[in-house]
C-alpha cells in the first residue's frame, strides 16, 4: 500500500507552528506534476522516456490519488493520468513555452481547492527575461507559497533555470538535469536577510559555504535585480580583502621571524655562559609585529 507523502511534513501543521500562511487547514494535500509539452518536445526520445519514468516514480511514492497531472505549453491542460501516459508514449509536443499558465493555476487553486505540498515541473527548454518577470509578477500575488519544488530539466537542449526559477525562489528545491541531481537547497529565506553572508569573515568560511550559497542565489535572483543582495556581497568582498591583507602581513612577519631565528647569533661560543636576547624575538613575544618588522629591516640593512 502506498503511504501518501512519506517525506513531506504536514503543511498545515508546519504553517501553524511558524506563523506563516503556507496552506489552508481542512484541504487535502496534493502533488502537482506539470509537464512541458511544447513544440520542442515533439519526437524527443531524450525527453519523453525520462518523463514517463519520473511520473511512474511519483505515483509509486505519493499515490496516484494524490497527484494532479498537468500538461502545459502556451496553455494549461488538465487531464487524467492516462492522458499523460498516452502523451508520453506518442512523444507528442504542441505550442510555445509559457510557464505563466502554471503560475496562474497555482495562484487560483493552492489554498483554495487544495494545498499543493509539492510541485514537480518538467521542461526541456528555457524562456526569456520577460517571461521570467511575468511569472514572478503572477506568483507575487499568491497568498501562499509552494513549500517544495522539484525541477526536471530533461532532453537534449541543455535547458537553463529560467523556467523553474520563479517557482523555486522561496522554497526547498531539487533540480535534476537528465539523470543527475544538479542542485539541492532551501531558498525559503532570502540570502540577503538570512545573516549567512554577514557571518562570513574568512576565505575558508566563504569557500565552505560557496556551493550552497551559489545555488540558492542563482535560484532566488535569476532574471531580476537585487540591490540589497549586491550590497551584502560587496560588504563580504571588502571583509575578505581586509582579511587577506591581514593574513599576508601575518605570514610575512612570521617568515621574517623564522629567517631571523635561523641566523640567530645571540649565543657567543667564545664567551660561554653569556646569552644576549635576540631583539626581533623579544618584540614578537610582546605581540608587536610592527616593531618586529622594523627590527628585521634594521638587521637586514646592517
Amino acid at each position: 500500500m502506498t503511504v501518501p507523502f512519506p517525506d513531506i511534513v504536514n503543511t498545515s501543521t508546519a504553517a501553524a507552528s511558524n506563523g506563516k500562511s503556507a496552506t489552508k487547514a481542512g484541504l487535502r494535500d496534493v502533488v502537482i506534476f506539470a509537464v512541458d509539452y511544447s513544440g520542442s518536445t515533439s519526437g524527443q526520445r531524450e525527453y519523453w522516456p525520462r518523463v514517463g519514468y519520473h511520473f511512474e516514480n511519483y505515483i509509486a511514492k505519493y499515490g496516484a490519488d494524490n497527484i494532479i497531472a498537468i500538461r502545459w505549453d502556451h496553455q494549461l491542460r488538465l487531464g487524467t493520468h492516462a492522458d499523460l501516459t498516452t502523451n508520453i508514449a506518442s512523444l507528442r509536443g504542441n505550442g510555445g513555452t509559457s510557464p505563466q499558465v502554471i503560475a496562474r493555476y497555482l495562484v487560483d487553486k493552492h489554498g483554495v481547492e487544495f494545498n499543493v505540498a509539492k510541485l514537480c515541473i518538467v521542461t526541456d527548454g528555457q524562456i526569456g527575461g520577460w517571461d521570467v518577470q511575468e511569472c514572478d509578477k503572477i506568483l507575487a500575488t499568491a497568498p501562499r507559497k509552494i513549500p517544495d519544488i522539484e525541477a526536471c530539466l530533461f532532453g537534449r537542449y541543455n535547458p537553463d533555470l529560467s523556467v523553474v526559477a520563479p517557482f523555486a525562489r522561496a522554497a526547498k528545491f531539487t533540480i535534476r538535469q537528465n539523470d543527475e541531481i544538479l542542485a539541492e537547497g532551501d531558498a525559503s529565506v532570502a540570502v540577503e536577510s538570512s545573516g549567512v553572508l554577514e557571518a562570513i569573515t574568512t576565505p575558508n568560511e566563504f569557500f565552505a559555504k560557496f556551493d550552497e550559497l551559489n545555488k540558492v542565489i542563482v535560484v532566488q535572483n535569476l532574471g531580476k535585480t537585487n540591490p540589497a543582495l549586491r550590497n551584502e556581497l560587496l560588504d563580504l568582498q571588502k571583509r575578505l580583502m581586509e582579511w587577506i591583507a591581514w593574513d599576508n602581513r601575518r605570514k610575512a612577519t612570521e617568515a621574517m621571524a623564522a629567517a631571523a631565528a635561523a641566523t640567530d647569533t645571540s649565543k657567543d661560543d667564545s664567551d660561554a655562559g653569556e646569552v644576549v636576547e635576540n631583539p626581533i624575538m623579544k618584540e614578537l613575544a610582546k605581540g608587536d609585529y610592527a616593531a618586529a618588522v622594523a627590527a628585521t629591516k634594521t638587521l637586514v640593512d646592517s
